[in-house]
């Protein structure tokens, strides 16, 4: 059977264009209860939330190595907006300096 016959036949799988990578990491300190604590990346469609410690994992369109840019907000404000390296773990302060 050609390749032709098998994409006709629906039985040939398309590579992805891109890779998928899962970014860990952690809030310091962890958000307290209470807060909606919601983490993204720039460009991306995916979100989620950390655990009651902080800690998270998101999976993000890329390739170890690549720099994305990591947006956290609390309460529907932004907490904190950077770039990192996936695919980390990384450690965020959301500390605010006095």
């Amino acid at each position: 059977m050609n390749l032709l016959t098998q994409v006709r036949a629906g039985r040939c799988k398309t590579a992805r264009s891109s890779s998928e990578v899962t970014l860990l990491g952690s809030i310091l300190p962890p958000p307290e209860k209470g807060n909606a604590v919601k983490i993204l990346v720039e460009g991306q469609n995916g979100e989620t939330s950390p655990e009651e410690l902080g800690r998270f994992k998101l999976n993000v369109n890329g390739k170890a190595g690549d720099r994305v840019r990591l947006q956290i907000y609390v309460n529907g404000k932004m907490a904190y907006d950077d770039f990192q390296v996936l695919p980390g773990p990384i450690a965020v302060s959301l500390f605010k300096a006095n």
